[in-house]
């Protein structure tokens, strides 16, 4: 599923036909400029595609092609769902520190994305555990005091082998993470903007240039 502009929507929907209210059906072939951008595309490459007009607001419009024959409001509602994929990179990245890797060998950079990709996804199966618990939904827990808990918790203060003591640990987690919940602000908006990255080293100046002899 992709999201096209209304100008590229407009020259597509010409080409295609009408299967209801705001929907039409087109065979898509690539013209010239695509094939050259995709020289490996065989000739006689063709797609079956939907397209769908949704209106969402006064002031929004989605226009979308997608191989699922879905719904516009149904495919609308899941394009909806694509900030999930940069929250979660962003908690790989900052919260466990992938964004700037130590390892100076392939197989060290190998374990430590290994590593932070276990860690990410335990602390998924406590907030997923913990969620249930409280019932709502697992992304209205914090990812960041989540991660906190299970850190300190049951990976750095755990120090028996007692099941049962561990039971108790575990449930302790569950209940604190239960209570991490993030704030419900609904409408919220930010302007897309890039967010400063904290250096722990001051920048270098730049040189200036000699000035010419006259």
């Amino acid at each position: 599923m992709l999201r096209l502009t209304e100008k590229r929507f407009r020259s597509m929907v010409r080409q295609g036909k009408a299967q209801g209210k705001d929907q039409w059906e087109l065979t898509w072939q690539p013209n010239r400029w695509e094939r050259k951008s995709n020289p490996q595309w065989p000739a006689d490459a063709t797609l079956r595609v939907w397209l769908h007009e949704v209106r969402i607001s006064e002031k929004l419009t989605l226009w979308l092609v997608s191989r699922l024959p879905d719904e516009g409001c149904e495919l609308a509602a899941i394009y909806g769902q694509r900030q999930n994929i940069e929250t979660d990179l962003r908690d790989l990245k900052r919260t466990l520190r992938l964004e700037e890797m130590r390892g100076r060998s392939t197989e060290m950079v190998a374990k430590e994305l290994a590593s932070a990709t276990v860690a990410y996804n335990m602390a998924n199966l406590i907030r997923r555990m913990a969620a249930a618990r409280v019932e709502i939904a697992p992304r209205r827990l914090s990812f960041n005091r989540v991660w906190s808990l299970v850190k300190v918790l049951l990976l750095e203060s755990l120090d028996t082998t007692d099941p049962a003591k561990i039971q108790e640990r575990i449930d302790l987690v569950l209940r604190m993470s239960g209570q991490c919940k993030l704030a419900n602000r609904p409408g919220r908006h930010y302007p897309r903007e890039v967010i400063a990255r904290r250096r722990k080293f001051p920048l270098r100046p730049r040189k200036r240039g000699l000035k010419s002899r006259k």
